[in-house]
């Protein structure tokens, strides 16, 4: 790249001086080599994407990074692609603001270039930039065409990257509006929550109607209407019934697998169970506190660990006075020694 830049820099004039020689059309005087190599300014980019790539951890540590093993399991070269690809991860808004911004900079200049010298009046600057700016989103800008060659290049490279900056758009969007699993896990939680509160009213208007159709008949206020009031009974229990029941199917039907984090599950089962094992360690004076987690009176690990070493012994104590009693009832009673135990052999 530097030296395709050497190479465009040699054919090029200085910026400002005066080797001119002939008028175009437009009166405007022409240097002796054409100022639309001045389109080239795009390869200084290269230099912003070295210093991106040496700035970043991936690419400064990658002798490291091949130390552990990385061209055994077949990986590629560790060059500015991976790079440009760890710094966005990293800061994706960022990365693609900045690359927006500095796409529209750069290639307004490159439209100035292209169709100062057909259309000096239309193609300032300021123009190209909006220019620039409505065609990266495929869209027209106050009837700006080109009418050179390099001109209509420019107009299809604009709209190329166009098509990259806003897949990067709406990237950035969608994992801006996306649900991550713990979000996604609120939600569902919440969501089940409420079906069982409706379940629960369900459940308790049924039984209110019951109850109400059972005191209506103790105090005799149905009267003669007592049929007519039964079948009315009946159908809103019905109806109330099979509510209830569409309810505790969206009940067992709404899991939340959908947000579930498998890593996240593991860690909460793993936190409960550390606690468990710290309860079952600690003594009876031990007290837990308002989440579940005991604390601690005051006595150390290693106190805890010499007590139950101790206990320890004393169990196996314990049981070889049980193994020596059982040995004698089994040689008054058969007559002999008991076999012995089989060898680890």
């Amino acid at each position: 790249m530097f030296l395709m830049e050497f190479v465009v820099l040699a054919f090029h004039p200085p910026p400002y001086f005066d080797f001119r020689y002939w008028k175009e059309e437009s009166g405007t005087e022409k240097p002796m080599i054409s100022d639309k190599l001045a389109i080239f300014c795009v390869v200084r980019v290269y230099l912003i994407i070295r210093v991106v790539r040496d700035a970043t951890r991936v690419y400064s540590r990658r002798r490291l990074i091949y130390d552990g093993g990385y061209r055994e399991r077949g990986g590629p070269e560790i060059n500015y692609k991976l790079a440009m690809k760890a710094v966005m991860i990293n800061y994706e808004a960022l990365f693609v603001a900045v690359v927006y911004g500095g796409s529209v900079i750069v290639l307004a200049y490159m439209w100035h270039v292209a169709e100062r010298d057909w259309q000096p009046e239309d193609f300032t600057f300021k123009n190209c930039v909006w220019l620039v700016i409505f065609q990266l989103a495929a869209c027209d800008y106050a009837g700006l065409a080109p009418k050179s060659d390099i001109g209509t290049l420019m107009g299809v490279v604009v709209v190329v990257w166009g098509l990259v900056i806003i897949s990067m758009l709406v990237n950035v969007i969608f994992n801006t509006v996306v649900l991550s699993s713990y979000e996604g896990w609120a939600i569902d939680w919440l969501d089940q929550y409420e079906l069982c509160e409706q379940k629960r009213a369900a459940s308790a208007q049924v039984i209110k109607t019951w109850w109400q159709y059972k005191l209506g008949q103790k105090d005799g206020s149905s009267g003669n209407n007592s049929r007519v009031d039964e079948a009315t009974y009946i159908i809103q229990l019905v109806q109330q019934y099979k509510y209830l029941r569409e309810i505790s199917y969206q009940v067992g039907t709404n899991s939340g697998e959908r947000a579930s984090d498998p890593v996240a599950e593991s860690q909460a089962k793993m936190k409960n169970d550390l606690q468990l094992l710290i309860a079952k360690m600690h003594s009876s004076s031990d007290v837990e506190d308002s989440e579940g987690a005991v604390q601690s009176s005051g006595v150390s690990m290693e106190d805890r660990t010499a007590a139950l070493s101790q206990r320890v012994e004393a169990l196996e104590g314990a049981l070889e006075v049980i193994l020596n009693q059982t040995k004698e009832v089994y040689t008054k009673t058969m007559g002999r020694e008991p076999p012995a135990p089989p060898s680890d052999d």
